[in-house]
């Protein structure tokens, strides 16, 4: 249920900012073409150069190759989804949340460690495996004593008296196997586990560390005042366009905007991803959700 729940969440969010990705792409296309559709009777007539008319429709090119792919990687992430989710046929899913701000409410790595011993089920297993090997070697050591076995007989007129009493007595042989070998064996079935137990510690520490770290750089760089620049990068994109349309920027301007807007838009979307996915990977390696949306 763990794996299952971190792979749902990191799929879904991976779907969130591949859609928002392609928004980008699908709103530049449109704006784009619609200023092609204008420069293609200026064109005509001989008022914009063939190199300055062929240059905004190899961006159309590009862009229209960009939702192509985009629309790929949308699908095999639809399909994880689906499958996680027991969904059969062409069924598009479409997420309606939006990236949120994290928030830590934890002063640091050393109580989400102690959580995360009391909550990780892998951590827990190998400390569960050194009691079982344990109970393994008493076991083994209680084999190191021979069973007798006692049982009463009785036999009425068909032996030489007519009712004859006895007792049988068993014992395995050889008598004095003393289980040696499993005793031998179980012993270091508990040395492996508690090397194995170590580790696992060890590692459990080291991931949870890993991911308070990273969960810390990230949250530095998507602020909400970093929104407000995305939004007014936004405002200006739209305005550029204006610009180049009424000749008051030249293409080379127009085209570096225009592909800074996009590099910066994806990155925006990039960390926000970022973000979820590792605040999913500290949970994960708590084993509950130390960080809720």
């Amino acid at each position: 249920m763990r794996n299952l729940r971190y792979d749902l969440r990191t799929n879904y969010f991976t779907l969130l900012q591949l859609t928002k990705n392609k928004n980008i792409a699908v709103q530049s296309y449109n704006q784009l073409n619609t200023l092609f559709k204008g420069m293609q009777a200026q064109y005509a007539v001989g008022n914009i150069s063939q190199k300055e008319y062929l240059r905004i429709q190899s961006l159309l090119i590009a862009l229209d190759k960009e939702i192509a792919d985009l629309n790929t990687q949308i699908f095999d992430t639809e399909n994880s989804l689906k499958t996680a989710l027991q969904i059969k046929g062409n069924v598009f899913i479409y997420p309606t949340d939006e990236f949120t701000s994290v928030k830590i409410s934890f002063s640091g790595d050393r109580d989400l460690i102690e959580t995360a011993k009391t909550n990780n089920p892998y951590y827990e297993l190998q400390k569960l495996q050194i009691v079982y090997q344990q109970q393994n070697l008493s076991y083994q050591k209680s084999l190191a004593v021979p069973d007798l076995t006692l049982a009463p007989e009785y036999d009425h007129n068909s032996n030489y008296i007519p009712h004859y009493y006895g007792l049988g007595i068993s014992l395995p042989i050889p008598v004095f196997n003393k289980n040696k070998g499993n005793i031998k064996s179980a012993n270091f079935g508990i040395k492996q586990q508690e090397a194995i137990a170590l580790n696992a510690d060890i590692e459990l520490q080291n991931n949870v560390t890993n991911a308070y770290k990273k969960l810390l750089e990230l949250i530095k760089v998507t602020n909400e005042s970093e929104q407000v620049f995305y939004d007014k990068y936004t405002q200006m994109f739209n305005n550029i366009i204006s610009s180049y349309e009424h000749k008051q920027i030249s293409l080379l301007e127009f085209m570096d905007f225009f592909d800074t807007y996009k590099d910066v838009q994806n990155q925006h979307y990039q960390s926000k991803l970022n973000l979820q996915l590792v605040s999913e990977e500290l949970n994960y390696h708590i084993g509950i959700d130390v960080i809720k949306k």
